[in-house]
């Protein structure tokens, strides 16, 4: 579903804007950034955009935890969504290992 949404998404860009397809599809694939901007590098198609729609993305989803975590406990549901905050809060300590 993510992958058709990818496709859908790309080729609507593409009419709208000067950058090619196989940009967009890297910009909305759902795989890691670091392996997507290699690919970029690799295919020679803008590496810099692949890097900001990543970057972007990666912030919004880390930004949004918190503002979640306020919903998800709003509505009674915390005990669900204490594991997905935990395996979140792992996998950006993870990240920023890397970084």
């Amino acid at each position: 579903m993510t992958i058709a949404s990818g496709f859908v998404a790309a080729t609507i860009a593409t009419l709208v804007t000067s950058w090619d397809w196989v940009t967009y599809m890297l910009m909305t694939t759902p795989g890691g950034s670091t392996e997507m901007i290699l690919v970029a590098l690799a295919l020679d198609h803008n590496p810099e955009i692949v890097t900001i729609a990543h970057s972007v993305r990666l912030m919004a989803l880390n930004l949004s935890l918190p503002f979640m975590d306020i919903c998800v406990s709003l509505l009674g549901k915390e005990d669900n969504w204490s594991l997905v905050v935990s395996h979140w809060s792992f996998v950006i300590r993870e990240s920023n290992k890397f970084a």
